[in-house]
């Protein structure tokens, strides 16, 4: 288009609109399609939550039909063929539910059902389909869609197989109608034009929310079978078998293999956002030609009084006199206005962008921030799940090392064998191995007990670094810069040794042709809140620093440093817990670690003590005393893994005890009240039922003077603090550990 065409104000007033409407217009049917998909995601979301809102009603619904069969299989009367009293039970069992119960004997004779009349049993034999079911308990199995004979109507059974006393095999059945999932998905108000639908694990209809009369029984079509058989949970286009294009989503149940679905017509999906998308767009045109006229009209009235205005200005370019004020003054003011709006302007314009950068670096800070919490949670969540299976674990292994150390020790006694006597050492020092595994495996998921008191970090510095001059060896220099006047720490002095030889080992291990390693206390506060799981907390701390010069770790290592069992060492060198350990101490005596490292130039590990308002106290070796005889004591043992029960028990009578056994909380109260000359209880803590803890309290209501010594390999901190506040000993232990602890008791 030429520009003499818009050579005019009224025709760039035209223009102007235009360009002002057009993109407005745009940018109106922009937010209005976002808004549809919008609305459309949202009816998506409230497809997926309802579906899942319905799988766990339903799988409730199948865990009470479950918990029903559990509860019957039990009945006295059931397990002795007493029809009459067992029919009488369950029809008060099931009273005022919609379910009836059944029993069935594998040749189909129906010996019970609730649903008739009591003495009104049909002579027809009942034969339940085998094939279709899954499994969802002990000998429990819920069937698919199932079409009773008595009564002849869709069902849906929970069976559990059982035997009698008499060595009969019967079928104990709990039996809904398949009309009753109806009221389930009425509960979940799907709307009118929806429907909801229940298919077992056969692909077969169970229940639907519209015509369900129509299509129970039937399966579902071939491509939403293919569907389903590709994925578990999902909202797809479809075709449902009533022929209704439709929005689907589904849900199927691990529990149960059942899928819950429902399906929304397309032309019901966001009906008002698409409803606004079309009248805002007749809106925009509307707006957008009544805007061309407008400019039309006001650029007429705009050209008028610029042309008397021009006839003016030409008269003052040909040189003549400005005349005075005489209603042109306009201009000038315009002009001066127009001068000091672009000076504001181009202030405001500065100023905004000074704001938007502002506003760029805080919104680049949040994201920063938020994603290293997001990262931190996820690692501690992690952290946490993989602890409390390593504690687990470490509970079983050291019920077996006690065992295996136990024995060992009581063949060492009895053998003469010189090399006996050499396998019998080998094996035990394999035995220790494990037991040292295990206590780095409770260390890493924090669930030993720690003495913890006021310890004077440089005493332990300088202590452990004598020591460390021998574990090292010669190609290590150590160097040590302490602070002056360090307040004390609350921290247990053995496990903060065994950090610093972890440490110290981790920097010999990565100086293999020597190098030095250099260790520095100092007082520190921290003032930031912790970015990774493993760093401290703000506050003031005191800080042991070790640096060595070795080969430095990259950021990908660096960042896994303090997953368990990982280890960049050769398989043989490591077992990849010796970090995992360091935390898992630290963050129980609530400090933390940080490490920074550079390759090619070594590594930094800073860890954080809290300070003590205690005063260290400094050991003084006890006087060598004899400890007293235990012949003829009574010792009450309970421990319920029969293999430790049993070591333990050779361990008490080679020093002279009597022992008294028992294999749970139980019958350990029981023994007690049985054996009044009982002097001693040894219980161990991890037992089913009624625990160590427990037990031990209860004792101690019976007999207060009586001392109590609780054993475990595993001790939920939380659960055993709330519990038993007295003694401990430490799976696995020796004899000479225990005779150690069960003298200081009776010291």
């Amino acid at each position: 288009m030429a520009p003499a065409a818009f050579a005019t104000v009224r025709a760039r007033l035209v223009l102007l609109v235009a360009v002002l409407l057009v993109p407005a217009a745009i940018v109106a049917a922009a937010l209005l399609w976002r808004s549809y998909h919008e609305e459309h995601r949202a009816a998506e979301t409230q497809l997926t939550g309802m579906t899942r809102a319905m799988s766990i009603a339903v799988d409730r619904d199948i865990g009470q039909a479950r918990v029903l069969v559990e509860a019957l299989s039990a009945s006295w009367w059931l397990k002795h063929g007493r029809w009459r009293e067992f029919d009488a039970q369950a029809r008060e069992v099931v009273a005022g539910t919609d379910r009836w119960v059944s029993v069935v004997t594998e040749d189909g004779r129906l010996l019970v059902n609730t649903h008739y009349p009591v003495g009104q049993l049909p002579v027809r034999n009942v034969k339940l389909a085998v094939s279709g079911t899954i499994g969802i308990g002990d000998r429990i199995v819920l069937h698919n869609l199932h079409f009773g004979v008595a009564p002849r109507e869709p069902i849906v059974i929970v069976t559990r197989t059982i035997r009698t006393e008499d060595g009969q095999r019967l079928l104990l059945n709990v039996v809904r109608r398949a009309s009753s999932f109806l009221e389930l998905m009425q509960q979940q108000h799907i709307p009118p034009r929806w429907t909801g639908v229940v298919v077992d694990g056969n692909r077969t209809v169970i229940a639907r929310s519209r015509a369900n009369e129509a299509f129970v029984g039937k399966s579902v079509s071939p491509s939403m079978r293919e569907r389903l058989a590709q994925s578990d949970e999902d909202v797809q286009p479809t075709v449902t078998l009533d022929g209704i294009s439709s929005i689907t989503a589904w849900k199927t149940s691990p529990t149960t293999r059942w899928t819950m679905i429902v399906a929304v017509p397309r032309d019901e999906m966001a009906r008002g956002a698409r409803g606004a998308l079309i009248a805002g767009t007749i809106l925009g045109i509307a707006l957008l030609g009544l805007g061309l006229v407008g400019a039309v009209l006001v650029g007429r009235g705009i050209a008028r009084p610029l042309e008397r205005l021009s006839r003016a200005a030409g008269g003052l370019a040909e040189g003549g006199a400005l005349p005075p004020p005489s209603g042109l003054a306009e201009i000038d003011a315009v002009q001066i206005a127009l001068a000091g709006a672009a000076k504001l302007l181009r202030a405001r314009e500065q100023e905004l962008r000074d704001l938007n950068q502002d506003l760029e670096a805080r919104v680049t800070e949040r994201t920063r921030e938020l994603a290293e919490a997001t990262e931190s949670l996820v690692q501690a969540q992690k952290m946490e799940a993989v602890g409390r299976l390593t504690g687990g674990i470490a509970h079983d292994f050291n019920n077996l090392l006690t065992a295996v150390i136990g024995n060992i020790e009581l063949i060492e006694k009895g053998n003469a064998d010189p090399k006996v006597a050499r396998r019998l050492a080998n094996a035990r020092s394999a035995a220790e191995r494990g037991a040292r595994l295990t206590g780095q495996l409770l260390a890493f998921s924090r669930r030993q007990r720690l003495h913890t008191e006021a310890v004077d970090v440089n005493a332990v510095v300088t202590s452990a670094s004598e020591l460390l001059h021998s574990t090292l060896g010669s190609a290590i220099e150590i160097e040590t810069a302490l602070g002056a006047d360090l307040p004390a720490v609350e921290a247990d002095a053995t496990q903060l040794d065994l950090i610093l030889l972890n440490l110290a080992i981790n920097a010999r291990d990565a100086m293999p042709d020597g190098g030095r390693l250099r260790i520095v206390t100092a007082a520190q506060s921290v003032d930031d809140a912790p970015r990774g799981a493993e760093a401290p907390g703000p506050g003031d701390y005191v800080a042991i620093r070790v640096e060595d010069q070795g080969t430095g770790m990259s950021a990908e290592t660096l960042s896994r440093v303090f997953e368990p069992f990982f280890t960049t060492k050769e398989t043989g060198h490591g077992t990849g817990l010796g970090l995992p350990q360091v935390l898992g101490i630290l963050k129980q005596m609530q400090g933390g670690i940080a490490i920074e490292s550079t390759q090619g130039i070594g590594t930094v590990v800073t860890i954080y003590l809290p300070i003590s308002g205690g005063v260290p106290v400094h050991a003084v070796p006890a006087p060598v005393t004899i400890g007293p005889d235990w012949s003829g004591v009574c010792v009450l043992l309970v421990d319920d893994d029969p293999d430790v029960r049993g070591v333990t028990a050779e361990m008490l009578r080679e020093q002279g005890c009597e022992v008294v056994e028992a294999g749970s909380g139980r019958e350990g109260l029981a023994q007690l009240e049985s054996e009044p000359a009982i002097d001693f209880a040894l219980l161990d803590f991890a037992m089913p039922g009624l625990n160590g803890a427990e037990a031990a309290r209860l004792i101690r209501a019976q007999r207060p003077d009586l001392p109590i010594l609780l054993m475990s390999g595993y001790a939920d901190l939380e659960q055993l603090g709330a519990l038993w506040s007295g003694p401990m000993l430490s799976k696995p232990f020796t004899a000479a550990t225990l005779r150690a602890r069960m003298d200081e008791l009776r010291a």
